[in-house]
């Protein structure tokens, strides 16, 4: 294989980038509301144990007693309480967004937003993720519904896309969990990719501990066709290229596009574990 399309991009773990299964109150245990407030998540080998150490610092920093944790493959999720509707959940999500940990200053959960509890998958079978055989794919796009901007619907929007992509000639997928739906393009092996296990450290996920670290590996892409994807195909956030703040060559801050994230394929068992960071 050609060195010359080789390329180190950092593999980033998405939070709630898994099928959902039943955690400490998980879903299956929740029948009062159709929707719920998502507070945070964690990844990571250690998620479970760590969201539970990252629940009680929740519970007892906020004194709230309807938080509750779901737990996926490689992510766990923290949750607030249950409601009928989404207006219903407003006011407990503008006090969470608005929270302040006395400790750092910080509003941990300014990220919050409403999301529906069970979400029923939308879309073709076929263009599942779960169908495809590979370990790895490519994450091309993020969408999550934002209720007060009246942006909901993010299920049929990113079948919307995965439409797009594929009348393009491109192999794309979606997957649903509890509070976002993904694009992904592309299903390869194990062999697509080399492992850099001792690269980069990434800021540890517990926002009254900010400075906790923990190692992540990081990837090079070896297939041509997932380099061919990672260079032609943009990130998006709901519908929109992402921008991010980088350095150029002189160490001169810039924005640039954020490219797709290579993430292993949600669910798919014996899958490699996520990396991270930027080399």
């Amino acid at each position: 294989m050609s060195k010359g399309i080789a390329i180190v991009l950092a593999c980033l773990p998405v939070a709630g980038l898994a099928g959902c299964s039943g955690g400490l109150g998980g879903p299956s245990a929740l029948s009062r509301g159709e929707y719920t407030i998502w507070l945070m998540g964690t990844t990571g080998g250690q998620h479970i144990a760590n969201s539970k150490e990252l629940l009680e610092s929740v519970r007892s920093h906020t004194g709230w007693k309807d938080v509750f944790l779901v737990h996926g493959d490689n992510h766990s999720d923290i949750y607030r309480g249950q409601y009928h509707s989404p207006t219903a959940a407003e006011g407990d999500l503008e006090t969470a967004r608005n929270f302040v940990a006395q400790a750092t200053g910080m509003k941990p959960f300014q990220r919050a937003r409403v999301v529906a509890l069970v979400p029923k998958d939308v879309g073709p079978p076929e263009w599942n993720i779960q169908t495809s055989k590979g370990y790895y794919t490519v994450l091309v796009a993020d969408y999550y519904d934002v209720p007060k901007a009246d942006y909901v619907g993010r299920q049929k929007f990113a079948v919307e896309r995965c439409k797009e992509l594929r009348e393009q000639g491109y192999e794309a997928y979606y997957h649903h969990d509890p509070a976002h739906s993904y694009v992904m393009v592309g299903s390869f092996p194990k062999e697509a990719v080399r492992v850099i296990v001792d690269q980069a450290r990434q800021r540890g996920n517990d926002p009254f501990r900010p400075t906790v670290f923990a190692s992540q590996p990081m990837i090079q892409v070896l297939d041509p066709k997932m380099a061919d994807i990672v260079a032609k195909v943009p990130f998006s956030v709901n519908g929109y290229k992402s921008v991010i703040r980088a350095r150029d060559a002189q160490g001169r801050e810039i924005k640039q596009d954020e490219p797709p994230r290579v993430v292993p394929v949600p669910g798919r068992k014996d899958a490699p574990p996520t990396a991270g960071g930027q080399r």
